[in-house]
């Protein structure tokens, strides 16, 4: 079974469960980890890691993998075993964020389209050269919305070379943290994040999803993380091994006489600690649903409880969430 360390670059919810993406750091681009669950989604005991903790935007990650799964729109999706997955780094060593810049998809043009959405009926025909962008978007606004229902809708509306995109946020990190705006449209600043600081968005295509059986068929264009970074150089992030001794839910870091700016960062961007060994937490999802009942078969082929009803319920709110709202 081949091994990749990927750079994690997505934790975002899907159907109940979460969906991780990363860079390989071997420059053979994007790859997605996925389950036998229905539509590959991954639960808590997937993406959490060796140390405790869960897979974090930012980590370098070292996963073991079975074969190739691609879909018609999800083309870089491969399946998992059941091995654990192990941390090597919190953040990333410098080197390995360099993959940043050189996987910029520079636009307008987003996952072979101009608009939020793609009919699934295109990549039935064809299937999509990929389903995974890293963007650095001209200028951002947070629109806050709520649904015909009365729910809380959170969207990125960006500008990409001219091109106004306006997509559903699926970062639960994001999120929480945006929780306190009122509704309306808010600027990047409004989220903690400083003008000088570069921001990075990782988008994603959705399942298919389609509103009633005579509509049309759409995979949604989703914000899956949102990424902030200082301008000066991030430090260089220690390198676990599987001889560390740091006590279980920590990460080892070599000492630091000065805050980085990651450090300086604790505060404002989730999910992105601190290099001094602080003790790290493990973060559960709440709610219904959220890595508690499963529809899935390990890849050791251990059955697990079925969960279609809260399956059906989380798949319909993403979309519903994907799609109202948009160009607005």
């Amino acid at each position: 079974m081949p091994v990749f360390d990927i750079l994690c670059l997505a934790n975002s919810k899907k159907h109940g469960g979460r969906c991780v993406a990363g860079l390989r750091t071997d420059g053979e681009g994007w790859i997605r980890p996925v389950s036998f669950a229905r539509e590959g989604t991954l639960y808590e005991r997937h993406y959490t890691l060796d140390d405790g903790s869960e897979a974090r935007v930012l980590d370098l990650l070292r996963i073991r993998f079975a074969i190739p799964r691609p879909e018609p729109h999800h083309p870089e999706n491969r399946l998992i075993t059941h091995a654990r997955w192990q941390l090597l780094s919190r953040p990333a060593p410098q080197e390995v964020l360099g993959l940043l810049e050189s996987h910029l998809t520079p636009g307008p043009e987003l996952l072979g389209s101009l608009t939020d959405r793609v009919p699934f009926a295109a990549f039935e025909a064809k299937s999509a050269a990929g389903s995974l962008a890293l963007v650095e978007p001209d200028d951002l606004r947070w629109v806050i919305k709520t649904s015909r229902a009365g729910e809380r809708r959170t969207r990125v509306a960006f500008t990409l070379r001219g091109m106004r995109y306006n997509l559903a946020l699926t970062d639960p990190d994001w999120e929480r943290r945006l929780s306190p705006l009122a509704i309306g449209e808010h600027p990047r600043r409004a989220g903690g994040i400083e003008d000088s600081a570069r921001l990075f968005l990782t988008v994603s295509l959705s399942e298919p999803f389609q509103s009633d059986d005579r509509a049309e068929k759409f995979c949604y264009k989703l914000v899956a993380a949102v990424i902030a970074l200082p301008q000066s150089a991030p430090p260089t992030g220690s390198l676990r091994t599987q001889q560390d001794s740091a006590p279980h839910g920590t990460v080892q870091a070599a000492p630091v006489r000065s805050l980085s700016p990651f450090e300086k960062m604790r505060q404002q961007v989730p999910r992105v600690y601190a290099l001094d060994g602080g003790r790290g937490r493990k973060s559960r999802a709440t709610g219904p649903g959220w890595g508690e009942r499963r529809t899935d078969r390990a890849a050791d082929g251990t059955a697990c409880r079925g969960d279609s009803e809260t399956h059906r319920k989380a798949r319909s709110d993403v979309f519903i969430a994907a799609g109202e709202g948009e160009g607005k």
